[in-house]
């Protein structure tokens, strides 16, 4: 199986137990130049638009060796790939649709 199909997941029972969602997205050189600083800033428009800010600890973090793959975005254990402005809004309204005010 190719690299960038792998997903991580989290199970129902511990996403239940969780009292906040996190996104962590790739701020390794490679990731970050590819997105040129524009995912990161239309997350955080997002969840300020969408009343999120307090549910969701948004942060950065180091490479995580998929570069070829990148842009990276990880929401709650799951993991994306390829991530741009394009597609960033099916993807956060498809994972936070049950929480947005």
């Amino acid at each position: 199986m190719d690299d960038c199909n792998r997903t991580n997941s989290v199970s129902p029972l511990q996403d239940q137990r969780k009292s906040k969602h996190t996104i962590k997205i790739c701020l390794g050189s490679a990731c970050y130049s590819k997105a040129k600083h524009a995912n990161l800033e239309f997350i955080e428009i997002f969840l300020k638009e969408n009343g999120l800010i307090k549910e969701v600890d948004f942060m950065g973090h180091l490479c995580i060796e998929k570069c070829k793959c990148g842009p990276n975005l990880e929401i709650d254990g799951i993991m994306y790939h390829e991530v741009n402005c394009e597609k960033l809004p099916e993807i956060l309204n498809r994972h936070f649709k049950t929480i947005i005010h």
